[in-house]
């Protein structure tokens, strides 16, 4: 983004060394930041200027810069560590324009070689190139490569994003969720040739013990889908199992996705949590009850010793996401934010914290009282340990609450965190590395005692 209403760009004096330049130019934005030791605090003369220059955009626009990016280009080396990116740089100005442009660091590239100044002629263009490399293969699945580059010229300095086509050609992936899969998975991959001929040759995906084998041909400037589909194994139980790519021919590509397989799960039967910590799996668990009036979360914990006071905040937390939209919205994308509940290491009530209008999925926009949840934390015999939670029927008013009907569910997440003095430890209903507000995240609870033999399975 621009940064002219934030600072001034040092001027390049004759002879000056692009290097100290942007020595410069860091320091002067380092500034604006408190070194905590932990990480840079932006001082309060930072928001005040952000909130100058946003005022002024507001008002007249976004200022205008004398160039217009153009063409954008990457070309891929065979190992996968090494990046040439080419693009077009027009000067839009009647007069000359100096230029510096240094590419950054970004996603794991970092720049090696490139002009760092140039003169663009007025209303001419010019092609700018930098390489860049990097300590592990790059994951080629998108079609496009971002990096940052700084410009600087014509008293405008900011920092402007490359978007560059990936050549020869890019292994596209959707990190999809899929809800309610019974038997087989198709995940979606595609094949994209960025490059000037066609590309031919073969494809291999392993899962689970099973092998698919296909062809491909792709001309030039087009994509080819990748018929890929697998059987479900019958004993998934929450687990990322990986599944292989690799094709061989005119694109050499190798690479390695996880599925994560989740069974449907049903009212009254513990759910085992994901610890943290894989000496502590099975400790923690989950079990769900609904009637007419509320849904009810049970978290049985099997070790009282894991929950002790913590000496600063509350000794346990759990954020609790729920998509509590109709059947058929529920499977449209969409968000729902955490409700965060937390308290002591003793026996009694939690507390609830304020509960956002879009708590249980994209449609809502209630008010809701924290007050009429209940949690409270329990001790049972053989000194297990039990957090309960409590949610009305009536806040979850989009929902058809259809009891004992395995199409009637609920999206679902959690994650719980005890904070003991040991450091604790988390607990999650099912980890994902996906945008935890994004129903993609979620699982499905059907509102029966019995439920369907499905799957919920994300590619990531």
């Amino acid at each position: 983004g621009g940064l002219r209403g934030i600072m001034d760009a040092p001027p390049l004096e004759a002879g000056q060394d692009v290097a100290h330049w942007f020595a410069e130019v860091e320091r002067v934005y380092r500034g604006f930041f408190h070194d905590s030791g932990a990480g840079f605090i932006p001082r309060a003369s930072l928001h005040g200027r952000l909130g100058a220059a946003l005022a002024d955009q507001l008002l007249d626009g976004p200022p205008a810069v004398p160039w217009s990016m153009g063409k954008c280009e990457a070309e891929l080396d065979a190992q996968g560590r090494g990046l040439r990116v080419s693009w077009m740089l027009e000067n839009t100005t009647k007069e000359p324009l100096d230029l510096i442009a240094l590419p950054l660091i970004a996603g794991g590239w970092r720049p090696v070689e490139a002009v760092p100044a140039v003169r663009i002629k007025p209303g001419e263009s010019t092609e700018l190139e930098a390489t860049f490399a990097r300590a592990q293969p790059a994951a080629v699945d998108e079609p496009l490569v971002r990096l940052p580059v700084l410009l600087s010229g014509g008293g405008s300095l900011e920092i402007a994003g490359l978007r560059c086509r990936l050549q020869p050609a890019a292994v596209v992936w959707e990190m999809e969720t899929f809800f309610n899969q019974e038997s087989a998975i198709s995940p979606a991959c595609v094949l994209v040739n960025h490059g000037k001929r066609p590309l031919k040759g073969s494809w291999q995906a392993g899962f689970n013990g099973a092998t698919l084998k296909g062809q491909y041909d792709v001309p030039a400037g087009a994509s080819q889908t990748l018929d890929i589909r697998f059987e479900l194994p019958s004993d998934a139980s929450g687990r990322a199992l990986p599944l292989s790519l690799r094709l061989e021919g005119d694109f050499k590509h190798e690479s390695t996705r996880s599925l994560r397989l989740t069974p449907n799960l049903g009212l009254g039967t513990a759910r085992p949590l994901a610890a943290s910590d894989p000496a502590l799996d099975g400790k923690a668990a989950l079990t769900a009850h609904a009637d007419a009036s509320t849904l009810t979360l049970m978290l049985d914990l099997a070790d009282s010793g894991l929950l002790t006071d913590s000496p600063a905040g509350p000794a346990w937390e759990l954020l609790l996401r729920l998509d509590a939209r109709s059947y058929g919205k529920r499977l449209e994308s969409g968000a729902a934010a955490a409700l965060r509940v937390s308290g002591p290491a003793v026996d009694g009530p939690g507390k609830v914290d304020h509960v956002p209008a879009w708590a249980f999925g994209t449609g809502y926009a209630a008010g809701f009282d924290p007050a009429e949840f209940k949690a409270e934390l329990l001790t049972l015999k053989e000194s297990r340990r039990l957090i309960r939670l409590t949610v009305p029927r009536t806040y979850l008013y989009l929902h058809e609450w259809a009891l004992e009907n395995g199409n009637s569910q609920l999206g679902i997440n959690l994650r719980l965190r005890l904070n003991g003095g040991d450091g604790g430890a988390v607990f999650d209903l099912s980890p994902t590395r996906k945008p935890s507000d994004a129903v993609d995240a979620l699982v499905v609870l059907e509102l029966a005692k019995q439920p369907t033999r499905r799957f919920t399975v994300s590619v990531e």
